[in-house]
């Protein structure tokens, strides 16, 4: 029989403890998200080796979930809540946990990055200096690679502006006098992320 000066952990403490654990294994998309809007260039040069693999994203959905999978247990161990009767009655951390889990990767790669990855409004003139606009369909798995393709589409000689427009689409401002579209499509980048064909 429990005594009844017992205090019983506070039914929120579970929630929040979900929604704690449930962020950890979101820690490197946080700090990209953070590198990202401090403008620092090391942090974007690191995740560009991570986005170079075509399903990043989904490897790290799957790290995120086994992440919490694992903190769940150790939180189940050391509050001897290993049986069904303890699952039972944190069946809302649970639920929590593996929300905020899933939601935060989806939040990251649908949302977060994309929205990052045009930055401030440009206003490009295409007719001036004679600017050629050319939309260039990409094949990537999600648009949390877009900034890996923006970032490589800026580097080619001639091209002046690229923006992207979900989910996968990129349009690509460059002068014609200095580049053309076949040499655009190029690209290394493009070895990796193929162009789709219309």
């Amino acid at each position: 029989m429990e005594s009844c000066c017992q205090n019983d952990r506070p039914r929120q403490q579970g929630v929040l403890s979900g929604i704690f654990y449930g962020l950890i294994p979101h820690t490197f998309c946080i700090a990209f998200v953070v590198l990202s809007l401090a403008g620092a260039v090391g942090g974007a040069t690191l995740a560009k080796e991570f986005l170079m693999l075509p399903y990043f994203f989904l490897f790290l959905t799957i790290l995120s979930l086994m992440s919490a999978t694992l903190a769940s247990f150790l939180y189940f161990k050391k509050n001897d809540y290993c049986n069904w009767r303890g699952i039972k009655k944190k069946y809302k951390y649970l639920i929590t946990l593996y929300s905020v889990t899933i939601i935060t990767n989806i939040l990251v790669a649908y949302l977060i990055i994309p929205a990052l990855t045009n930055g401030p409004d440009r206003r490009v003139e295409y007719g001036a200096n004679q600017l050629t606009l050319a939309n260039i369909e990409v094949q990537i798995p999600c648009p949390g690679h877009a900034p890996l393709i923006i970032d490589e589409l800026g580097k080619v000689s001639g091209v002046e502006d690229v923006s992207f427009q979900a989910p996968r689409t990129f349009k690509v401002a460059y002068n014609s006098q200095e580049t053309s579209l076949e040499s655009i499509e190029g690209a290394e980048i493009f070895k990796t992320f193929k162009i789709r064909s219309n």
